[in-house]
């Protein structure tokens, strides 16, 4: 919704999970709840400008969240996910150790 330009809010807001929560763990709003839409408008925009067309451009290129035990669930939610490791990690330790006499020693690892 933030892509489009339009954000949610209900106050208090808590995240899914929590005790009144505002949305459930796909953050849909909770039965009960009132969510008030702010969309651009005459109030919000008096000039007609709208949203800058490079930041509509980055907010569109973002990911949707998917983890709304995060934030308050409306606003604000978390985006979750495991990177992949392409790294073929091959790690070798090694120590000599090694004796001269009595006195003298080294070791190298």
């Amino acid at each position: 919704m933030l892509a489009a330009g339009l954000y949610r809010q209900w106050l208090p807001e808590r995240a899914a999970g929590n005790l009144n929560a505002t949305v459930d763990n796909a953050g849909n709003p909770l039965p009960g709840v009132n969510i008030v839409p702010h969309t651009v408008n005459a109030v919000t925009d008096p000039a007609h400008i709208g949203l800058d067309p490079s930041v509509q451009q980055v907010l569109s290129s973002m990911p949707q969240p998917n983890n709304y035990t995060i934030g308050d669930g409306l606003k604000v939610a978390g985006f979750s996910w495991l990177a992949a490791e392409h790294e073929k990690q091959l790690d070798y330790t090694i120590r000599v150790d090694h004796t001269f006499n009595a006195n003298h020693n080294v070791f190298v690892r």
